[in-house]
């Protein structure tokens, strides 16, 4: 049996989601594959969304009409803010969500989208014609013709899920059909660097098991905005609380006499984890001189006795894990209900992939989310709302959707990955972007409004909404640098470090916008108006070197001059411009400079 479609998105999980909305909210006759249609946006490790530069990206997609950040808000449990005691550029929102919530909420939406359609099976195989992904081949032997393809397959390529000596094939626990090794296959037949990745999960616990008089109680913060500017923006879920706990040395002692246990030490594992979220049994023997780490019990859903252990990502044997648990006071008569474990599976080396996240070997095609190295929910949802609306433009012959790193987090990440490529799963951090104190969370509105109005997937109501939130912040502001006193404005004593915008506008009789994140973006400008000339002035030699462009189809090996060790890097990336060029690991400034000279 044959179907046709205009785009055909591979998995169900938050990049496969955006793809398929963006795709389908645009009037792409759109087909979503997944291997189990009640298992879309599944949140399979913590039950969280956002935190530092995380929380910018899940506003960025907001901003620009994805679905991560309102599914977020109206499944949130508790909210709170870290990094707050520092600068605004650097803090991150950061929300607990009713996973379960959650996944029934994205795949009823999805159900109900008009022009797409769900089909519950596994691809076995890319179809090709002319040099071009042309569609899928299935389980069942049934295929799916498509003018492009998505793949966003996560953590399901080769899976192994590993706990102690005991491993299983899957991308999930108890999800045991993955693809048969064809996919991987045909992409490395296609010329592209695969890599074995690691991904970790924590225990989750019987909430009735546990003593929480010797655990802190944490409690949400009721005034903090969300992610969303959605009208329906709003928690369905009564909020909870969150409850902190922490190691000590017995349960170390636990971890290091049974280190030779974990699947990860064994010989022939030769997945690599992430750097900085590494499991718990990596955090006790890479951090040996400390005698505690942080760890969070926090709920999984209002319908659930599951809590999480966040900090504790372990994939100990079962007894090994109860032994580290008994360990911790409060948890001495503990009840596990799922124990932790890891998982790994394949991923390519996205430096293979066009800046618009198209596969150069094979047009019509493009990966999306941990396929592509990355790890985390917020990577992936940014992924697939590019993919999928840079399928759409390619459909309609329209330029690609790319933006500047000084425009978007989500800018960062694409450009990290297609031009620097992984080695290890990327997370995405605010030291990442060297545009980091224009990039806030409050200006995530401001900074992609055109953008937003030429996708067209963002309502006029929510435009217009938020040309009027920008109007109040320009006529605040103005205001501000027009009163005097003391000799200064009230834009001059607004930068002064803790100074109180409440007060200031109140003595230059200044009208400030009713929204709490608007007047937190109000003082943020005045802070960082200083220190972003300053950046401006360093940073715009490397923006010239982005408006330098390099022509399709360069033969970099042919330059004078030019080492054959940069010719390789180059012939290897194919940047698109000289600044995307001068960003990739191991070109040197003279290299740069003589590729300068030939594009002459």
């Amino acid at each position: 049996m044959s179907r046709s479609f205009d785009l055909a998105v591979v998995g169900g999980g938050h990049a496969g989601c955006e793809a398929a909305l963006v795709a389908a909210r645009s009037g792409l006759n759109t087909a979503l594959v997944t291997l189990r249609v009640d298992g879309i946006g599944e949140l399979s490790c913590n039950p969280a969304m956002g935190g530092l530069a995380k929380g910018h990206l899940v506003r960025e997609i907001d901003a620009l009409g994805g679905q991560i950040g309102l599914a977020s808000d109206r499944a949130t449990l508790f909210r709170h803010t870290l990094n707050l005691s520092r600068g605004a550029a650097v803090r991150g929102t950061r929300a607990q969500v009713d996973r379960f919530f959650y996944r029934d909420e994205m795949g009823e939406l999805l159900q109900k989208t008009p022009h797409l359609r769900l089909i519950a099976g596994r691809v076995d195989r890319l179809l090709q014609a002319s040099g071009r992904c042309v569609g899928l081949e299935l389980g069942d032997g049934s295929q799916i013709h498509a003018r492009a393809v998505v793949l966003t397959t996560g953590t399901f390529l080769g899976a192994v899920c590993h706990r102690g000596d005991w491993q299983q094939a899957g991308g999930r626990i108890d999800e045991t059909e993955v693809d048969q090794g064809t996919i991987t296959a045909q992409l490395q037949a296609l010329g592209l660097r695969t890599l074995r990745l690691k991904t970790g999960t924590c225990p989750r616990l019987d909430r009735d098991s546990i003593d929480f008089d010797q655990l802190k109680i944490q409690r949400s913060d009721p005034a903090m905005s969300g992610f969303s500017d959605h009208p329906e923006a709003k928690s369905q879920r009564p909020m909870q609380p969150c409850w902190a706990a922490a190691s000590n040395p017995r349960v170390h002692d636990v971890v290091r006499q049974n280190l030779h246990r974990s699947p990860i030490r064994r010989d022939g594992f030769d997945a690599l984890g992430p750097r900085y979220c590494p499991s718990f049994e990596d955090k006790v023997e890479r951090f040996s001189h400390r005698d505690s780490h942080q760890l969070f019990l926090e709920p999984e859903g209002i319908e659930s006795r599951q809590l999480y252990v966040g900090g504790m990502s372990t994939s100990m044997p079962a007894e090994v894990q109860q032994a580290m648990l008994q360990a911790i006071p409060g948890l001495e008569a503990v009840r596990v209900l799922q124990w932790g474990y890891c998982v790994a599976y394949d991923a390519v080396d996205p430096v293979q992939l066009e800046p618009s996240l198209e596969v150069t070997a094979l047009p019509g095609l493009y990966l999306a989310g941990q396929l592509n190295g990355t790890s985390g929910y917020e990577e992936a949802a940014a992924q697939g709302f590019w993919a999928g609306i840079n399928a759409l433009r390619s459909l309609r012959d329209e330029p690609p959707f790319l933006l500047r790193r000084d425009q978007a987090y989500m800018a960062v990440l694409m450009d990290d990955l297609t031009t620097r490529g992984v080695t290890e799963p990327y997370r995405m951090l605010t030291s990442r972007a060297e545009y980091r104190l224009e990039l806030r969370e409050s200006s995530a509105f401001l900074r992609l409004h055109e953008e937003a109005k030429a996708i067209g997937v963002v309502s006029q109501e929510r435009l217009e909404q938020r040309e009027g939130r920008r109007e109040a912040i320009d006529q605040a502001r103005s205001q501000l640098e027009s009163s005097r006193s003391g000799g200064r404005s009230g834009w001059q004593h607004l930068s002064r470090p803790h100074s109180d915008l409440e007060a200031i506008a109140q003595a230059h009789e200044v009208t400030l916008p009713a929204d709490g994140m608007d007047r937190e973006e109000i003082q943020a400008q005045a802070r960082y108006a200083g220190y972003i000339e300053r950046e401006r002035r360093r940073l715009r030699r490397y923006a010239d070197l982005d408006r330098i462009m390099i022509p399709v189809g360069f033969d970099f090996s042919a330059r004078p001059g030019l080492s054959t060790e940069a010719a390789e890097l180059l012939q290897r990336v194919q940047p698109r411009s000289l600044g995307q060029a001068s960003r990739i690991p191991g070109m040197t400034p003279a290299a740069t400079h003589l590729l300068a000279m030939s594009l002459k």
